[in-house]
């Protein structure tokens, strides 16, 4: 903020956000969303020791494996995750906050994770155009963003890929997945999806899908028989994670 001084001159004020963010900090301090211990900076959400608890995944892995082959079925071509998904571990903790406590912070911090590990892998150096997996409309209103976007959005920024949020719909609302059998995953999925609008950015394209937890490989293949039928040359799954 900028006054007049007493002989005319200009004098530079702090602004009102200079003053109250220290006082802010002072007064309740940072905290990691995990473990609440104290942050260096308040923009990090989670403290370097709770990421660096998430287990990577490897093309080594057992459920990899088995992923790789139940999506090839599907025409998938590569698959690809940044970490392992354990119910009793940081990683759960941390995207139960972006989908039930709408944490976009971290959501992003964990879209900068698996979009490093896509420009370090040179399958995907093909990859053309990020279809996030969609939520249904009303699952959006819910969470107010869908966390398959927040990953596209990063990884289009590391690698200018375009993105087609709208070449998929959900026609309706899910049911939980979460103690369902891989059979019952499909079976709740078969008819989910459709094409929308932007389908014609699809035909003759590597489309990269994106989600944030493959388990089974329902979903993703669901997804991958769709884009398949809008004409898409290939199509590659990246996920943030698999589930052990």
């Amino acid at each position: 903020i900028v006054e007049g001084g007493p002989m005319g001159g200009r004098r530079l004020w702090p602004s009102a956000a200079a003053i109250v963010a220290p006082l802010v900090d002072f007064l309740y301090p940072p905290i990691c969303l995990l473990c609440s211990e104290a942050l260096i900076e308040r923009s990090a959400a989670v403290c370097g020791s709770c990421w660096g608890a998430f287990p990577l995944a490897s093309p080594a892995d057992p459920a990899w494996q088995e992923l790789s082959t139940t999506l090839r079925a599907d025409g998938v071509g590569e698959f690809l995750a940044r970490w392992v998904y354990d119910t009793e571990g940081k990683l759960h903790d941390a995207i139960h906050l972006v989908k039930y406590r709408r944490e976009r912070v971290v959501a992003e911090r964990i879209a900068e994770g698996l979009a490093h590990s896509i420009v370090s892998d040179e399958r995907f150096a093909r990859g053309e155009l990020l279809i996030p997996v969609p939520l249904h409309r009303a699952r959006l209103r819910e969470r107010t963003f869908n966390q398959s976007d927040v990953l596209a959005a990063e990884i289009a920024r590391a690698t200018s890929w375009p993105i087609a949020a709208d070449a998929l719909v959900r026609r309706g609302r899910a049911t939980t997945q979460t103690r369902a059998s891989a059979a019952d995953r499909r079976a709740n999925v078969a008819d989910a999806f459709t094409l929308g609008p932007g389908a014609a950015k699809v035909a003759g394209r590597v489309c990269v899908l994106v989600d944030d937890v493959v388990t089974t490989g329902a979903t993703a293949g669901t997804c991958a028989l769709t884009l398949r039928a809008a004409g898409a040359s290939e199509i590659f799954v990246a996920c943030a994670a698999i589930a052990s």
